[in-house]
This record gives structure tokens, sequence and C-alpha cells, in this order.
């Protein structure tokens, strides 16, 4: 029995223990949280977890053997350094964290961990994810010239006073939401080189908590594109994911799964999500799909599907985008 320590009670640690549920061979043991109303709440739905006073006592527990971080973006390197005094297996959320300093603290921590690193990039846990990028390997589109990614939420109720809608604390819709997609540009189309930006980064003085940000990006491999994401209070909810080829596009749409477009021509391609993993009654969608192989992994020591690596370089990326709006300059990589 794989025992699970969750440090974080809130959405995301609710979810990833609900999804756990139905993989076998893991109970959830252990829960950490500052809000004892999150973890009373927390403990009510998983009886058998114990709560504990800090994430490190919660790692160092016997009664532990792998540990999901799910706190809020600035906490995480609090509960990553404590995991690390065990080298037991870690499972952190996106982002990896929120500063360039705390970048730079974990990147080498992260990067020579003894034991599984692990980050939550739950997109590329989805089907239409793995066909596309297979499709993208096979030439499907031909020479990638461009890319577009469109990530625009109109249903944003984040109020003052919490941590999502204090950009110095969540990095705003760019580094919350745009984590997964700068992921997906690094794994689908190829690393950027230069990233020129502009963003609202939650400005108090627009009123309620809204924000948004555009970015243009060009990679070494001089492919270019657009980047976009917004928390808006109103207007509709659209994701996704476009690269343009000479022979043709692929669009992985939330609303509309995957598609190929040629000329005159657009053609729904079937997605199979047994390609991700078999699990008989798996609950939780492509949550479900994401905790189903990371408990493979942990238990036969395979390599994470998005890893150290994959965690720096979207942060980087990230970062980088941020950086350019708030200097209101370009930044090179």
């Amino acid at each position: 029995m794989l025992k699970i320590g969750i440090i974080g009670a809130g959405r995301m640690g609710s979810t990833h223990t609900a999804n756990l549920k139905s993989v076998a061979g893991t109970e959830v043991t252990a829960v950490y949280d500052v809000d004892q109303g999150k973890i009373d709440a927390f403990v009510k739905e998983t009886p058998r977890a114990k709560a504990y006073p800090n994430a490190l006592a919660l790692a160092q527990s016997a009664d532990v053997d792998f540990v999901l971080i799910a706190s809020p973006t600035h906490c995480h390197i609090e509960g990553i350094k404590a995991v690390m005094t065990t080298a037991k297996p870690i499972f952190c959320e996106k982002p990896l964290c929120r500063t360039a300093e705390q970048l730079a603290d974990l990147a080498p921590l992260i990067t020579n961990y003894p034991s599984l690193f692990a980050i939550g990039f739950v997109r590329r846990y989805s089907a239409g994810v793995v066909k596309m990028r297979e499709l993208l390997q096979a030439g499907k589109i031909g020479k990638m010239l461009c890319f577009e990614v469109h990530v625009m939420l109109g249903g944003f109720r984040r109020m003052p006073g919490d941590w999502f809608a204090d950009y110095a604390l969540s990095g705003g819709a760019t580094l919350d939401m745009l984590a997964h997609h700068a992921d997906l540009v690094n794994h689908l189309v190829g690393e950027p080189e230069a990233i020129a930006a502009n963003a609202l980064m939650l400005n108090p003085a627009n009123g309620l908590p809204a924000d948004y940000i555009g970015a243009s990006v060009r990679c070494r491999n001089g492919v270019v594109g657009t980047m976009q994401s917004s928390w808006l209070r109103c207007g509709p909810n659209g994701t996704s994911m476009t690269v343009y080829g000479a022979e043709g596009a692929l669009r992985l749409s939330d609303q509309a799964g995957l598609t190929f477009y040629t000329p005159g021509k657009e053609e729904a391609v079937a997605l199979d999500e047994k390609t991700v993993t078999d699990v008989q009654g798996l609950k939780g969608g492509t949550y479900g799909q994401e905790m189903a192989v990371l408990v493979d992994c942990v238990l036969n020591h395979k390599k994470p599907w998005a890893g150290a690596a994959e965690a720096i370089a979207s942060q980087t990326f990230c970062l980088a985008m941020m950086k350019s709006a708030e200097t209101g300059k370009m930044v090179t990589l």
C-alpha cells in the first residue's frame, strides 16, 4: 500500500485525494494545512488521514511514503524542502514556485534530487496532448511555422484578500494559467528564445481583481507565436492551442477536442483515453489519469512524464513573460 501525504488541503489537495480513491494500492494517510477549517473538512471526507502540525512533521512520518504538495504557489518551496529531508518521492502542483529567487534556490535541488520529483502539468496526461505530439512528430502539418495559445477565463470571482488575487503571491493568470501552456509550447513546439509581453498584473487600480497577458514569442527553432490568458469577471471561456505548418494545422481545444485543418477542410481527430492509462474504474478524468500515472511511476521507479527539467523550463518561460510585462522590454533567454 502506497501511503500518501497531502500538503495543502484546499481545492487541488482535495481533488487529488478524491481521485486517488479510485487508484488501487493507495491510501491518503496524512494532511497538513495552515487553515484548521480546511483540515477539518478534509478529514471529514478522508477520516483515515491524520493531521500534522507542519510540513516537516508530515514528510518525516513513517506513515507517509509519497508527498503531494498542493499548497499556494508561494508556499511550494516550504513543502518541497521539507520532503527533501527524507528523500521521499514528491509531486508538486504547478507552477513550481513564485519568484526568480525561489527558482534559483530550487532548481539545483530538484535537478539532483535522488527520488522522483514530478510537477503538476495535468494537460500532458490528456489523450489530446498525447495524440497532438504524436502527429506533430510524424510531420502531419509539415514544417512548423507558428502557434497560438488562447486561455481566456471570463468567470473569475476571487476577491481582495484571496492569495490568488494578489499578484505578488500568485503571479496572476500568467504564472497560474499559462504555466500549463508554457510547458506545452516547450513540449510540442520548441523552447522560447525571446518574449515581449503586456499584462494587467492584477493591478488593484482596475477595480475588482482581473488579469490579462498577451505575449509574442520567438522559439529557438524559428517558430513564432502568440500567447494570451486572462482572469476576467465577464465574457466567454475558451482554451485552445493551435500549431500551424506548411501543410496543415492542428488545434487542441477544451471545447472541441483535436482538429486537423488543411485548405478548405477540417477533420476531427479521434482520441483514445487508453493512450494515457488503462486503469479500470478510474475517476477524475485527466486529473485521475495524472494520479494513476504518478502512482505507477513511484511504485515502478519510472521517470515522471513531467519532472524537474519541465518544471524549471515552464517556470523560466513564465517568469520571462512576467518580466517583459513588468519592465516593458523584450526578454531574451
